[in-house]
């Protein structure tokens, strides 16, 4: 893997997300049913909004489901400040600030718009498959 590969090539295009506006409900839906621990929030012109992930949605559920809140929507529990990358970010570049922080997806945005995500398993994979043919990274 040359040392010039870019989130854009390692980024998931087909990707959940859930739109600002969305009942709490529907979006634990959609992170089981894509088997993901979290997603991006946009609205319908893809912006990102935010970020929610199964540890918002718990914090919540614990409360809404003992007192049959069903008027909570994604807003309510996403995170409001999400840490994105762009597409041409160097991947040796994410995998470092990965290390450092909490994320576990990145939304990536260009343009004002997200386009895709890259998780540390994403990032972890092609590490891996440029260290089993000695390709410096």
């Amino acid at each position: 893997m040359p040392h010039t590969h870019q989130v854009r090539d390692f980024m998931q295009k087909h990707y959940p997300h859930i739109q600002v506006g969305s009942p709490l409900t529907e979006t634990v839906d959609l992170l089981r049913e894509y088997g993901t621990t979290g997603t991006p929030v946009v609205n319908g012109r893809r912006q990102l909004k935010g970020f929610v992930s199964e540890q918002d949605c718990i914090r919540m559920l614990i409360s809404a489901s003992y007192f049959c809140d069903t008027t909570l929507k994604v807003e309510d529990v996403m995170s409001k400040s999400p840490l994105s990358v762009s597409p041409d970010m160097g991947l040796v570049d994410l995998a470092q600030q990965m290390v450092k922080e909490k994320p576990k997806i990145y939304p990536v945005v260009e343009d004002d718009k997200v386009i895709g995500v890259i998780s540390r398993s994403d990032v972890m994979a092609a590490l891996a498959t440029a260290l089993k043919s000695c390709t410096p990274v």
